[in-house]
């Protein structure tokens, strides 16, 4: 699904009376709202997941390796024309975004890259609240076909409590870092 599909559906779910209620609790510093309620932005995030994904993160100017990238995280160079591109998105592209990254089945480092990516577009508690909730992938690898595909707690760990903390308490920063 490309980004003008998917705004063209978010305009067609979208509630104005959901939108008014939301925008009272949910202040984004730069993404208007349309009023398109978590449940359905689940539902289109898990199609996008299930679709071509790397094609959706790339029209919204991510940078998507087909594998992992050799490397730790920190060398990687977050692509400016993400926040470019995101800047003139709705609340509810960043939310599915944040969606799709925790949905699609990766290898931590490729995950990794994406929510290194995706962590300057969090500017509420919203976005971050659904994010951080849907982060199943973090956890201890174990047994499982999916279980290799966990990233460890203790390598998210500053991102957890530094990034999402400070984002909901309004002290969002410029430089965040999954190191």
């Amino acid at each position: 699904m490309g980004r003008s599909d998917l705004v063209e559906r978010l305009i067609g779910e979208a509630e104005e009376q959901y939108r008014i209620f939301n925008q009272k609790f949910v202040v984004t510093n730069s993404n208007p709202m349309l009023g398109v309620k978590v449940p359905r932005m689940r539902a289109i995030a898990k199609e996008i997941a299930a679709g071509d994904w790397r094609e959706f993160f790339r029209g919204y100017g991510f940078y998507v390796g087909d594998t992992a990238v050799s490397g730790d995280v920190q060398d990687f160079v977050v692509c400016g024309e993400v926040k470019e591109i995101c800047s003139r998105a709705y609340f509810e592209e960043i939310m599915i975004i944040g969606m799709v990254i925790n949905l699609v089945a990766v290898e931590p480092d490729v995950r990794l890259k994406l929510v290194e990516q995706f962590i300057p577009l969090i500017d509420n508690w919203g976005v971050c609240d659904v994010f951080c909730g849907g982060a199943k992938w973090v956890g201890e690898p174990g047994k499982g076909p999916k279980a290799r595909l966990k990233v460890p707690r203790e390598r998210v760990w500053k991102w957890s409590r530094g990034i999402c903390w400070g984002i909901r308490r309004g002290n969002c920063r410029e430089e965040k870092s999954l190191k």
